[in-house]
């Protein structure tokens, strides 16, 4: 899967997420812009949604902030938006603000820190943030070095069905 399609498939999500039937049904007209390509559209919806608040909007806004779709591409920006909706609990937002504080990608690289997002979006379930937190555990990048709790957080991103996970723990065990 491509990090498009699995962006979009995200926003399809968050248009399902969305508490109240106006903001659910606006949800979904930006993703349905977002998903027939009229980035311009879906940004104009999105941004009213996540100044209004919306978690699922704000994720939204960082996805178009971070890929330049219908904006100018903005990796601060997109940092901005995902940290609102990170701090709403939101896992997807959590998950990606962890990925860029842990690639340094429009913030100062910081291992503690991204471990810190990858834990809160994990616990919520997040298979993704599962797998990446158990790397982190298994390197120990931003967290003491710790081969059980490796094997912890990516056998619950394996019992999900993530491939990366499965493969990994295969790798694992065999150690």
């Amino acid at each position: 899967m491509t990090i498009k399609n699995l962006i979009s498939a995200l926003v399809s999500l968050a248009a399902l997420a969305a508490p109240l039937p106006a903001i659910a049904q606006s949800l979904a007209d930006g993703a349905a812009a977002y998903d027939a390509g009229d980035y311009t559209q879906a940004h104009k919806i999105f941004h009213d949604l996540a100044t209004a608040g919306s978690a699922a909007a704000q994720f939204n806004m960082g996805n178009l902030f971070l890929n330049g779709w219908g904006v100018t591409q903005n990796d601060g920006e997109a940092v901005r938006w995902y940290r609102l909706s990170s701090e709403q609990g939101y896992p997807a937002a959590q998950f990606l603000l962890g990925s860029l504080y842990s690639n340094g990608q429009g913030v100062t690289q910081d291992h503690t820190t991204a471990v810190q997002w990858y834990r809160l979006a994990a616990r919520q379930g997040h298979a993704g943030a599962q797998f990446i937190l158990g790397l982190h555990y298994y390197h120990g990048q931003g967290v003491e070095r710790d081969h059980a709790e490796a094997v912890r957080w990516i056998t619950l991103a394996a019992e999900q069905g993530s491939p990366e996970a499965q493969q990994a723990l295969e790798a694992l065990e065999v150690r």
